[in-house]
């Protein structure tokens, strides 16, 4: 998979139903069940970083929302967009680089954080608008 086509889709300029395809198509080797390498995916990286922003993120959340792409395909991206720190930046002493990278860290482990459930996909994208933290409730998290 070219890393050019999912910075695309962040931009809005790819749909989901190009993207996700090519997200699985980049696993060359099976994931275990709370573990992901690199070793496991081919990709294409971008020729120049690009900047990561909640707005970009808040795209992936959606598409999951609404069906176009996967809980597995939403894991794939956060994977990939978090080990290419050196092509896609986000500035994690800021409050949108440190919502970002929250967000990214739940849509990859859904299993030892958020199960992607549309009221904690809702909650996701609200975080990443207004920083309005997670409910802590906890009867959304996995292992509750």
């Amino acid at each position: 998979m070219d890393e050019q086509l999912l910075a695309g889709f962040l931009r809005g300029e790819v749909s989901a139903a190009e993207l996700g395809p090519a997200l699985l198509e980049a696993r060359v080797h099976p994931d275990g069940p709370a573990f992901k390498t690199s070793a496991n995916y081919r990709v294409v990286p971008l020729a120049s970083p690009v900047q990561v922003g909640a707005a970009q993120v808040g795209r992936l959340v959606a598409a999951v929302e609404s069906g176009q792409l996967t809980e597995d395909q939403a894991g794939i991206a956060a994977f990939l967009l978090e080990s290419g720190l050196e092509r896609f930046h986000w500035d994690t002493d800021t409050p949108d680089g440190e919502r970002v990278a929250k967000v990214l860290f739940w849509l990859g482990m859904p299993a030892i954080n958020y199960p992607l459930t549309p009221r904690n996909l809702a909650a996701m994208r609200e975080y990443l608008r207004t920083g309005q933290p997670m409910p802590d409730d906890n009867s959304g998290r996995a292992g509750a």
